[in-house]
C-alpha cells in the first residue's frame, strides 16, 4: 500500500511539474506560431503576360497589401495593391496607380511561394501572370 501511495505521489508530482513548467511554454509557442503564420512578407518575381515584374506583398491573415512594378519601367513607377486571401489560397488584388485610381486586378492562387492567375485591366484586357 505504501509503495502504491508513493507511486501516486511521484506520478502526480511529475504531472504537476510538467503542467507548470513545460506545457504552458509549449502552448505559448504554438500560439505565437499561429500568429506568425498569419503575417508574411513576400517578394515575388515573374511576369504579367510577357512583361517582367517585381511584386512585394504583405499578408496579415486574410488582408493583403503591397506594391509592384514593371521591371522595364523600374521601381520609380510603383503600383499599389490591396486585396484579400482566403483559406483555400485564392488571392484577389486590386491595382491602383499613383493617383489612387483603380487600374486593374489580379486574381489567382498563392501556393508554395507562387502566385498565378489572371490580370485584368480596367479596359477588360486579360493576361496570364506568374510570380514566385
Amino acid at each position: 500500500m505504501l509503495v502504491f501511495l508513493l507511486g501516486v505521489i511521484v506520478v502526480g508530482g511529475g504531472w504537476f511539474a510538467y503542467q507548470k513548467f513545460y506545457a504552458s511554454k509549449f502552448a505559448a509557442g504554438e500560439e505565437l506560431e499561429e500568429q506568425m503564420m498569419g503575417h508574411q512578407s513576400l517578394t515575388l518575381y515573374g511576369a504579367v503576360d510577357k512583361y517582367p515584374v517585381t511584386m512585394q506583398i504583405n499578408i496579415d491573415k486574410s488582408k493583403v497589401s503591397g506594391t509592384y512594378y514593371y521591371n522595364k519601367k523600374g521601381p520609380d513607377l510603383v503600383l499599389t495593391l490591396r486585396g484579400s486571401l482566403n483559406a483555400e489560397g485564392f488571392m484577389y488584388l486590386d491595382e491602383y496607380d499613383e493617383k489612387g485610381t483603380r487600374t486593374g486586378s489580379f486574381s489567382g492562387y498563392l501556393s508554395n511561394g507562387e502566385y498565378e492567375g489572371e490580370f485584368v485591366t480596367n479596359k477588360g484586357k486579360r493576361m496570364h501572370f506568374l510570380v514566385k
